[in-house]
């Protein structure tokens, strides 16, 4: 709503800079919407271009060459002004995907479904149905779109008087530029930097010119503004027709009369169009030439619009009577769980439950609803085959993801625990009743700070099937080409390079085998022992001892080709202890940082006999240096004992070394 209360200041301003010469206003009020709001603010500069051209076309004004300098100068100084929000929030949009997702050929000139126009036109009429439900339409892009420029009580029926009664006018030119924007799908997108998501929630700004002309008419007594009205009056009660014409249902080939998909919300709004402009007939018929006109008919706008914005809330909220009725029982029992559960780093999911429940419980959750979100997310769920646009909404199957993105916790409500062990795969154990809602701890957590025994080439990962990254993504790094360059050019210029195995069909088999040994029978997928396959036709990943064309296929490669959860039968086999390194080599093990050393899932965490830990420390001047430690153990479900590791993130282990 702020944009909509601060964007008249921006066109008051323009006016007072072309009409009275007024300087210096311009450029605060074009600071001051782009910091409000960068992204309503690029239809904001479409708008003023728009806005400008016709009033200079229509000989509104004399533009000259001074004059245009002063615009020039102010709009640049407003946007310099602005670059405090503006310069961070243009590198983070250039990264989004859904900045840059544009449509392409027939999508630039034409909507794909014919009701979208039909939509589109009555907008201007009618008033508006409720955000979620649609009174007619059963195609096109709707719903949550804010598709309307109904003027309250009169409808257009006051900017059409004014048309008729006007020629060569700014405000029609203005007008009808934004009726074909709103037509042509390339012109619509440019109030939103081009997105082909369709929105048109910037009706508002023609709004503000259509209820100038609707003023601008009502002050002229010369203008004529009973025929428009009946003209839209009959042009309402023509879209009755959506209520009575015959349909045959092609399944059971009977035949029914509408189209309507919520009859009542289409009655109540049509019953508000028309009797607002009943009551405009008759409070123009009447107090026209009383000279208290002007307050009296602003009164009655008020007053029908707060009635209806009454109905038109009413008419949303009561469908959601019985789904939100416990959204303040679960906001507040969160507050209270915030406080119970276990202290620290890790991410938690929810399960059918009101959204954004992460928020009060000051937790990264898995399950967002918000279109602000870091770019990196937004190419990151698509890339693993998981639908990103408003919302993060992961399948509660999809197991490898929420062990890589450390989800240790999932909260549900004591209603859904049947539904969700019912669809939850065997990866989760119940803890207990807390606070009104149901805790599971995943199985299948691994605490942040995790580094890696292996890597796969870009290619090789864009060459996976992307639902399945997700288990890739938790046993090996992605290297692109420049980066492989790059540590290949440091070992030949004598530095210390990062040596990792490659894990990847065709790859060094000696780096294969250090994976460990296999043990046949001792592994399945599920329980079942995975079959072989033909030569040749291997997947990606090779398990250890498993070479490319031996006929044989690892559970890791299972899990990937059949999608199924990985689950050892046996104990896993062991990995090699980690062997001694020469001074200068770079190393990336499996080393996990937990609060309480607790490591729960023998998946994951395969023996590891650690010889020696180090602890990174910072020196003066940016170096670093590694201090050796008691050696330990890491034990599969158990904890990790004589061994003391500090690294907070994906840390760069240096065996050996000892420098400055």
């Amino acid at each position: 709503m702020d944009v909509v209360a601060l964007f008249p200041y921006l066109l008051w301003a323009l006016d007072e800079a072309i009409y009275e010469n007024r300087h210096g206003l311009f450029a605060f009020w074009v600071a001051v919407n782009l910091l409000n709001n960068y992204f309503f603010f690029v239809g904001q500069v479409i708008f003023l271009c728009i806005y400008f051209v016709c009033k200079l076309t229509a000989k509104d004004f004399r533009l000259t060459g001074r004059k245009f300098g002063h615009l020039l100068w102010e709009s640049v100084l407003g946007v310099a002004m602005g670059c405090l929000l503006l310069f961070p929030a243009v590198l983070s949009l250039l990264q989004n995907p859904r900045t840059i997702d544009l449509s392409s050929g027939w999508g630039f000139l034409t909507y794909a479904k014919v009701q979208q126009y039909l939509a589109i036109l009555l907008s201007w009429i009618l008033p508006p149905d409720s955000p979620y439900l649609t009174s007619v339409w059963s195609e096109g892009v709707i719903k949550w779109t804010s598709m309307t420029a109904y003027l309250p009580l009169c409808s257009l029926a006051g900017a059409m008087a004014y048309w008729r009664s006007r020629k060569a006018d700014s405000k029609k030119r203005i007008v009808a530029v934004c009726a074909v924007c709103a037509l042509v799908p390339v012109l619509n997108s440019a109030f939103y930097a081009l997105n082909s998501s369709y929105y048109a929630r910037w009706y508002y700004m023609p709004s503000l010119i259509l209820a100038a002309m609707t003023v601008n008419a009502l002050e002229d007594p010369d203008v004529d503004l009973d025929a428009p009205a009946r003209g839209i009056g009959w042009i309402m009660l023509a879209t009755l027709v959506f209520a009575v014409v015959p349909v045959r249902d092609d399944t059971t080939g009977t035949w029914s009369f509408g189209v309507l998909k919520n009859p009542e919300q289409f009655f109540v709004v049509l019953g508000f169009g028309l009797l607002g402009l009943m009551l405009y007939r008759y409070l123009c018929g009447i107090w026209r030439q009383n000279s208290r006109f002007a307050q009296r008919m602003t009164a009655a706008v008020l007053v029908f619009a707060c009635v209806f914005s009454m109905v038109h809330i009413g008419i949303g909220k009561f469908g959601q009577w019985h789904t939100d009725s416990d959204l303040v029982e679960q906001d507040t029992n969160a507050l209270q769980l915030k406080n119970d559960l276990p202290k620290g780093d890790y991410r938690i999911d929810t399960y059918k439950i009101h959204d954004n429940i992460g928020m009060w419980l000051d937790k990264s959750c898995l399950q967002y609803f918000g279109s602000t979100a870091a770019p990196s997310i937004l190419s990151f769920y698509p890339g693993l085959g998981v639908k990103r646009d408003v919302r993060s909404e992961p399948e509660i199957t999809n197991y490898a993801l929420r062990g890589l993105l450390s989800v240790e916790y999932l909260i549900t409500t004591p209603e859904k625990r049947e539904s969700f062990e019912d669809e939850a795969d065997a990866g989760w154990t119940y803890l207990a009743d807390v606070d009104g809602y149901t805790l599971y701890h995943n199985d299948n957590y691994v605490p942040m700070g995790f580094t890696y025994d292996y890597y796969v080439t870009k290619a090789t990962y864009e060459a996976s099937v992307k639902t399945l990254r997700s288990n890739l993504l938790l046993r090996a790094l992605v290297l692109d080409p420049c980066g492989l360059r790059h540590q290949q050019m440091r070992q030949r210029m004598g530095h210390p390079a990062l040596r990792l195995p490659l894990l990847a069909p065709g790859g060094d088999p000696d780096a294969q085998r250090r994976l460990g040994r296999g043990r046949g029978p001792g592994w399945g997928l599920g329980g079942r022992t995975a079959e072989p396959h033909p030569a040749g036709s291997l997947p990606l990943l090779h398990h250890a001892g498993h070479c490319p064309g031996d006929g044989r296929i690892s559970p890791f490669e299972a899990g990937l080709r059949d999608g199924g959860p990985l689950r050892p039968v046996l104990s896993p086999p062991p990995l090699p202890a980690l062997p001694g390194h020469r001074p200068g080599d770079w190393v990336l093990r499996w080393i996990f940082r937990s609060r309480s050393g607790h490591l729960p899932h023998a998946g994951l965490y395969q023996p590891l006999q650690v010889r020696s830990a180090y602890r990174l420390r910072q020196h003066q001047g940016g170096q670093r240096r590694l201090q050796r430690r008691l050696p330990g153990h890491l034990c599969p479900g158990g904890r990790v004992s004589n061994c003391k590791v500090s690294i907070n993130a994906v840390g760069e282990i240096f065996p050996g070394l000892n420098r400055k």
